[in-house]
């Protein structure tokens, strides 16, 4: 038992050194550790604010194209507004122009459609003219044929008187 007693002594006395070795090391350690860690917040800080500035950087020159563009869009569109106005004016003239001639139009075939209705009404009296005058030839021709039946009696009649 006494061997094993001092085994055990053996075997807690090589733990508590390592433990008294651990302990006067340890601050080193932890200020080994927090220094590493703070060196690496550091450069991770930094590199975030790098990439922040260059993403800042970015933005900003977006915005200045941006700027750009629509300073340029605003030329166009102004430019377009005088090329829309000048083409509606261009519009409205054509147009008064269309209804013009459109109006002139209707009138001429409302003077062709009189003239041809008055055409229509000559022609037709003329051809009810042409029907008298032929009827009016047919009286004349049955009056002379009587005139000439009654002038034939006559001189028969005169033949016979005379003889």
């Amino acid at each position: 038992i006494r061997r094993h007693t001092l085994e055990c002594l053996e075997e807690e006395t090589i733990k508590n050194s390592n433990l008294r070795f651990r302990m006067r090391n340890f601050p080193g350690e932890i200020i080994a550790e927090m220094t590493a860690l703070v060196t690496a917040a550091r450069e991770s800080s930094a590199a975030k604010i790098n990439q922040l500035q260059s993403a800042l950087k970015s933005i900003a020159a977006e915005i200045e194209l941006l700027d750009e563009k629509q300073t340029l869009c605003e030329r166009q569109n102004a430019a377009l507004c005088e090329e829309q106005e000048y083409l509606r004016k261009q519009y409205k003239e054509r147009v008064d122009l269309l209804n013009e001639r459109m109006a002139t139009k209707v009138n001429t075939n409302v003077l062709l459609i009189e003239t041809c209705d008055k055409t229509r009404d000559t022609e037709r009296e003329i051809i009810e003219a042409k029907a008298a005058l032929e009827e009016l030839k047919e009286k004349i021709a049955q009056k002379m044929s009587k005139l000439e039946k009654e002038k034939e009696e006559w001189d028969e009649k005169v033949k016979v008187l005379k003889c």
